[in-house]
């Protein structure tokens, strides 16, 4: 029951606030006109000097954006977790900072992923880990083996 009363309060200002876009960001290749100094001649000791434009290509990164979605269906969800590696904790990081930086990469990638405190976890105590909403469920997600699973129905 707990676990139910954490989710719904954490639901209230989520589903309050608008969606954040994701940024993707796309190389484009444009062309800049400079303006240079060009010699064009010296005679009798006269300096002539004209300023000429001259294209330069450059590179800049434009931004494409993507709203957020839930996932359409599990199938989605498990073509989405085979598609990207496990999050393992790097070094001073538990299961916090794991189920944090797995909903920001899902965001990146389009999907609006929460994260979850569970308590007394498989009988050690609170542990973080995600969860999305499919239809009319809630799945959670276990970030460091992308397993998931269904957790309870919305209505």
């Amino acid at each position: 029951m707990i676990t139910g009363f954490i989710f719904l309060a954490g639901c209230t200002t989520a589903a309050n606030a608008a969606p954040v876009p994701v940024t993707t960001y796309i190389p484009v290749e444009v062309v800049k006109q400079i303006e240079v100094e060009k010699l064009v001649e010296i005679n009798k000791g006269t300096l002539r000097i004209e300023y000429v434009y001259v294209d330069v290509p450059i590179t800049r990164y434009e931004y494409l954006w993507k709203e957020p979605r839930q996932f359409e269906d599990t199938e989605e969800l498990d073509d989405y977790l085979a598609s990207i590696p496990a999050l393992m904790p790097i070094e001073g990081q538990d299961c916090d900072d794991i189920a944090r930086r797995f909903m920001l990469n899902a965001l990146k990638d389009g999907y609006l992923v929460s994260t979850e405190i569970l308590d007394n976890y498989r009988g050690q105590g609170f542990h973080m880990l995600n969860s999305t909403v499919i239809g009319n469920s809630i799945y959670f997600i276990e970030p460091s083996t992308n397993g998931y699973w269904w957790a309870m129905p919305l209505d």
